[in-house]
Protein backbone atom coordinates (compact mmCIF):
# COMPACT_ATOMS: atom_id res chain seq x y z
CA UNK A 1 0.00 0.00 0.00
CA UNK A 2 1.01 3.26 -0.87
CA UNK A 3 0.13 6.66 0.72
CA UNK A 4 -0.02 9.90 -0.07
CA UNK A 5 -0.85 13.62 1.45
CA UNK A 6 -0.53 16.76 -0.52
CA UNK A 7 -0.33 20.22 1.52
CA UNK A 8 -3.11 22.69 1.11
CA UNK A 9 -0.93 25.75 1.37
CA UNK A 10 1.87 24.82 -1.21
CA UNK A 11 2.74 22.75 -3.45
CA UNK A 12 4.32 19.85 -1.49
CA UNK A 13 2.95 16.64 -2.00
CA UNK A 14 4.46 13.34 -0.23
CA UNK A 15 4.20 9.39 -0.81
CA UNK A 16 5.13 6.68 1.50
CA UNK A 17 4.28 3.00 1.84
CA UNK A 18 4.43 3.84 5.32
CA UNK A 19 1.27 5.81 6.93
CA UNK A 20 3.74 6.65 10.03
CA UNK A 21 6.40 8.06 8.28
CA UNK A 22 4.11 9.71 5.99
CA UNK A 23 2.24 11.74 8.98
CA UNK A 24 5.40 12.55 10.96
CA UNK A 25 7.12 14.42 7.60
CA UNK A 26 3.42 15.54 6.52
CA UNK A 27 3.42 17.03 10.24
CA UNK A 28 6.80 18.47 9.97
CA UNK A 29 6.05 20.19 6.86
CA UNK A 30 2.81 21.93 8.57
CA UNK A 31 5.23 22.76 11.58
CA UNK A 32 7.11 24.88 9.43
CA UNK A 33 4.16 26.50 7.35
CA UNK A 34 2.54 27.23 11.42
CA UNK A 35 6.08 27.78 13.48
CA UNK A 36 4.68 31.55 13.73
CA UNK A 37 2.14 30.21 15.87
CA UNK A 38 4.48 29.00 18.81
CA UNK A 39 4.87 32.34 20.88
CA UNK A 40 6.54 33.26 24.24
CA UNK A 41 3.60 34.10 26.66
CA UNK A 42 4.69 35.96 30.21
CA UNK A 43 7.06 32.93 31.63
CA UNK A 44 6.02 30.33 29.34
CA UNK A 45 5.70 29.08 25.74
CA UNK A 46 2.29 28.99 24.36
CA UNK A 47 0.65 27.17 20.90
CA UNK A 48 -2.55 27.86 19.22
CA UNK A 49 -3.65 25.37 16.08
CA UNK A 50 -4.56 26.93 12.99
CA UNK A 51 -6.96 24.07 12.13
CA UNK A 52 -8.86 23.90 15.69
CA UNK A 53 -9.28 25.19 19.02
CA UNK A 54 -6.41 23.00 20.71
CA UNK A 55 -3.60 24.87 22.43
CA UNK A 56 -1.57 24.55 25.25
CA UNK A 57 1.21 26.65 27.59
CA UNK A 58 3.96 25.58 28.99
CA UNK A 59 7.73 26.54 30.24
CA UNK A 60 9.39 23.95 28.31
CA UNK A 61 10.12 25.15 24.94
CA UNK A 62 10.88 21.85 23.69
CA UNK A 63 8.35 20.53 25.50
CA UNK A 64 5.57 22.95 23.62
CA UNK A 65 7.06 22.53 20.43
CA UNK A 66 7.05 19.00 20.23
CA UNK A 67 3.28 18.50 21.49
CA UNK A 68 2.46 21.22 18.92
CA UNK A 69 4.48 18.92 16.22
CA UNK A 70 2.66 16.22 17.23
CA UNK A 71 -0.80 17.44 16.88
CA UNK A 72 0.19 18.73 13.46
CA UNK A 73 1.20 15.27 12.59
CA UNK A 74 -2.66 14.14 13.86
CA UNK A 75 -3.82 16.49 11.58
CA UNK A 76 -1.71 15.65 8.61
CA UNK A 77 -3.15 11.93 9.43
CA UNK A 78 -6.83 12.87 8.59
CA UNK A 79 -5.71 14.15 4.82
CA UNK A 80 -3.78 11.09 4.35
CA UNK A 81 -4.70 9.09 0.93
CA UNK A 82 -4.36 5.34 0.32
CA UNK A 83 -3.48 3.41 -2.22
CA UNK A 84 -2.14 6.09 -4.47
CA UNK A 85 1.08 5.88 -6.23
CA UNK A 86 3.90 8.46 -8.05
CA UNK A 87 3.06 7.34 -11.44
CA UNK A 88 -0.49 9.15 -10.62
CA UNK A 89 1.82 12.70 -10.57
CA UNK A 90 2.43 12.29 -13.89
CA UNK A 91 -0.82 10.13 -15.31
CA UNK A 92 1.82 7.14 -16.19
CA UNK A 93 3.81 8.63 -18.96
CA UNK A 94 6.68 11.13 -19.09
CA UNK A 95 9.68 11.61 -17.48
CA UNK A 96 10.72 11.11 -13.65
CA UNK A 97 13.95 11.91 -11.97
CA UNK A 98 14.30 10.37 -8.56
CA UNK A 99 17.26 12.25 -6.60
CA UNK A 100 18.74 8.92 -4.72
CA UNK A 101 21.34 6.19 -5.62
CA UNK A 102 20.16 3.56 -7.97
CA UNK A 103 21.26 1.30 -5.33
CA UNK A 104 19.12 2.27 -2.47
CA UNK A 105 16.04 0.66 -0.65
CA UNK A 106 14.76 4.40 -1.58
CA UNK A 107 15.44 3.19 -5.11
CA UNK A 108 13.41 0.30 -5.08
CA UNK A 109 11.08 1.47 -3.61
CA UNK A 110 10.08 4.03 -6.80
CA UNK A 111 10.98 1.28 -8.68
CA UNK A 112 7.98 -1.15 -7.44
CA UNK A 113 5.43 1.99 -7.75
CA UNK A 114 6.53 3.09 -11.69
CA UNK A 115 6.87 -0.39 -12.74
CA UNK A 116 3.58 -1.92 -11.19
CA UNK A 117 1.42 -1.16 -13.64
CA UNK A 118 3.22 -1.55 -16.56
CA UNK A 119 2.53 -4.45 -19.50
CA UNK A 120 6.36 -4.01 -20.78
CA UNK A 121 8.94 -2.96 -18.39
CA UNK A 122 12.59 -1.92 -19.96
CA UNK A 123 15.67 -2.07 -17.29
CA UNK A 124 18.94 -0.35 -17.97
CA UNK A 125 20.80 -1.03 -15.60
CA UNK A 126 24.68 -2.53 -14.10
CA UNK A 127 22.77 -4.32 -11.25
CA UNK A 128 20.77 -6.91 -13.43
CA UNK A 129 20.34 -9.83 -10.80
CA UNK A 130 19.58 -7.24 -8.14
CA UNK A 131 17.02 -5.52 -9.67
CA UNK A 132 15.68 -9.24 -11.06
CA UNK A 133 15.44 -10.16 -7.48
CA UNK A 134 13.40 -7.13 -6.56
CA UNK A 135 10.61 -7.68 -9.02
CA UNK A 136 10.34 -11.05 -8.38
CA UNK A 137 9.94 -11.15 -5.05
CA UNK A 138 7.98 -7.95 -4.63
CA UNK A 139 5.35 -8.69 -7.51
CA UNK A 140 2.47 -11.41 -7.88
CA UNK A 141 4.07 -12.05 -11.33
CA UNK A 142 6.03 -10.79 -14.11
CA UNK A 143 4.94 -7.87 -16.51
CA UNK A 144 4.05 -9.31 -19.68
CA UNK A 145 7.18 -8.44 -20.45
CA UNK A 146 10.66 -7.69 -18.83
CA UNK A 147 13.81 -6.66 -20.77
CA UNK A 148 16.77 -5.78 -18.66
CA UNK A 149 19.62 -4.05 -20.56
CA UNK A 150 23.30 -3.96 -19.08
CA UNK A 151 26.97 -3.77 -19.77
CA UNK A 152 28.22 -6.58 -16.91
CA UNK A 153 29.56 -9.31 -18.64
CA UNK A 154 27.84 -12.99 -17.70
CA UNK A 155 24.82 -10.69 -15.94
CA UNK A 156 23.31 -13.89 -14.37
CA UNK A 157 26.53 -15.65 -13.29
CA UNK A 158 27.38 -16.62 -9.82
CA UNK A 159 24.52 -16.45 -6.86
CA UNK A 160 21.32 -16.31 -8.52
CA UNK A 161 18.85 -19.20 -7.73
CA UNK A 162 15.40 -18.07 -9.68
CA UNK A 163 14.01 -19.39 -12.33
CA UNK A 164 13.73 -17.43 -15.33
CA UNK A 165 13.42 -20.65 -17.58
CA UNK A 166 9.51 -20.12 -18.47
CA UNK A 167 9.69 -16.27 -17.18
CA UNK A 168 8.42 -13.42 -19.54
CA UNK A 169 12.40 -11.78 -19.13
CA UNK A 170 14.78 -10.94 -21.87
CA UNK A 171 18.42 -10.35 -20.82
CA UNK A 172 20.65 -7.87 -23.05
CA UNK A 173 24.05 -8.01 -22.49
CA UNK A 174 25.25 -4.53 -24.27
CA UNK A 175 28.67 -4.14 -25.72
CA UNK A 176 30.53 -1.74 -23.44
CA UNK A 177 31.99 0.07 -26.15
CA UNK A 178 28.88 1.11 -26.82
CA UNK A 179 27.72 4.91 -27.04
CA UNK A 180 25.16 6.88 -25.95
CA UNK A 181 23.37 7.33 -29.67
CA UNK A 182 24.17 3.55 -30.00
CA UNK A 183 22.12 2.68 -26.17
CA UNK A 184 19.33 4.86 -27.54
CA UNK A 185 19.08 2.97 -30.92
CA UNK A 186 19.31 -0.08 -28.88
CA UNK A 187 16.40 0.72 -26.51
CA UNK A 188 14.25 2.17 -29.28
CA UNK A 189 14.68 -1.41 -31.47
CA UNK A 190 13.37 -3.29 -28.33
CA UNK A 191 10.52 -0.93 -28.06
CA UNK A 192 9.83 -1.51 -31.62
CA UNK A 193 10.05 -5.75 -31.01
CA UNK A 194 7.83 -5.89 -28.02
CA UNK A 195 5.78 -2.89 -27.55
CA UNK A 196 2.42 -2.11 -28.60
CA UNK A 197 -0.16 0.80 -28.24
CA UNK A 198 -2.39 -0.38 -25.98
CA UNK A 199 0.48 -1.74 -23.65
CA UNK A 200 1.90 0.57 -20.80
CA UNK A 201 5.50 1.02 -21.24
CA UNK A 202 7.92 1.73 -18.20
CA UNK A 203 11.70 2.21 -18.66
CA UNK A 204 13.80 2.17 -15.46
CA UNK A 205 17.48 3.57 -16.11
CA UNK A 206 20.25 3.83 -13.68
CA UNK A 207 23.07 4.74 -15.63
CA UNK A 208 22.52 8.78 -16.34
CA UNK A 209 25.23 9.07 -13.91
CA UNK A 210 27.63 7.19 -15.98
CA UNK A 211 26.77 8.64 -19.18
CA UNK A 212 27.22 12.43 -17.79
CA UNK A 213 30.62 11.25 -16.21
CA UNK A 214 31.90 9.64 -20.06
CA UNK A 215 30.66 11.69 -22.47
CA UNK A 216 30.52 15.80 -22.95
CA UNK A 217 27.53 17.71 -21.84
CA UNK A 218 26.23 18.02 -25.58
CA UNK A 219 26.18 14.42 -25.83
CA UNK A 220 24.50 13.89 -22.76
CA UNK A 221 21.64 16.50 -23.74
CA UNK A 222 21.36 14.99 -27.33
CA UNK A 223 20.74 11.50 -25.92
CA UNK A 224 18.47 12.82 -22.90
CA UNK A 225 16.45 14.70 -25.77
CA UNK A 226 16.62 12.30 -28.80
CA UNK A 227 15.73 9.06 -25.97
CA UNK A 228 12.72 11.22 -24.51
CA UNK A 229 11.41 12.00 -27.76
CA UNK A 230 11.40 8.22 -28.60
CA UNK A 231 9.78 7.77 -25.36
CA UNK A 232 7.53 10.06 -25.44
CA UNK A 233 6.18 8.52 -28.55
CA UNK A 234 5.50 5.61 -27.17
CA UNK A 235 3.51 7.11 -23.99
CA UNK A 236 6.29 5.63 -22.17
CA UNK A 237 7.29 5.95 -18.10
CA UNK A 238 10.72 6.85 -18.40
CA UNK A 239 11.89 6.67 -14.22
CA UNK A 240 15.60 7.89 -14.00
CA UNK A 241 17.87 7.64 -10.84
CA UNK A 242 20.31 9.95 -9.87
CA UNK A 243 22.06 10.82 -6.36
CA UNK A 244 22.58 14.53 -6.24
CA UNK A 245 26.21 14.99 -6.25
CA UNK A 246 28.21 18.30 -7.55
CA UNK A 247 29.37 16.33 -11.07
CA UNK A 248 25.66 16.36 -12.23
CA UNK A 249 24.92 19.70 -10.94
CA UNK A 250 25.17 21.46 -14.27
CA UNK A 251 24.20 18.40 -16.54
CA UNK A 252 20.38 18.38 -14.91
CA UNK A 253 20.01 22.11 -15.23
CA UNK A 254 20.87 21.55 -18.86
CA UNK A 255 18.48 18.62 -19.10
CA UNK A 256 16.14 20.01 -16.59
CA UNK A 257 13.70 20.67 -19.67
CA UNK A 258 12.99 16.88 -20.24
CA UNK A 259 12.03 16.55 -16.67
CA UNK A 260 8.24 16.41 -16.23
CA UNK A 261 8.72 15.06 -12.40
CA UNK A 262 11.76 15.71 -9.39
CA UNK A 263 11.18 13.71 -6.55
CA UNK A 264 13.36 13.92 -3.49
CA UNK A 265 13.40 10.94 -0.94
CA UNK A 266 13.50 11.62 2.80
CA UNK A 267 13.67 9.24 5.28
CA UNK A 268 11.33 6.53 3.21
CA UNK A 269 8.82 9.41 2.31
CA UNK A 270 9.22 10.91 -1.38
CA UNK A 271 9.07 14.46 -1.72
CA UNK A 272 7.85 16.41 -4.73
CA UNK A 273 8.26 20.42 -3.91
CA UNK A 274 6.13 21.78 -6.50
Amino acid sequence: MVYRWDCRHCAFSAWSNSDERLRKNAGAHLFDHHSSKLSKADFRVAWDCPYCDAGETAHDKGAAAQAFKDHLDWHAGNSIESNAHLADEVENSGNVLVQTAADSAAADSARLQFTARSDLSIIVTKSPKERLRLLHDRFNGWPDRTVVMTTKRRPLAGAFDIDLSDAPVEVVELDRRLGPSQLGETISRVIDAHHTPDQRLAVGFDILYDIVSSFDLQTTHDFVSMLSSRLSEADALWHIYAEPRPQLSTALNVLEEYIDLTVETESGVFVVNG
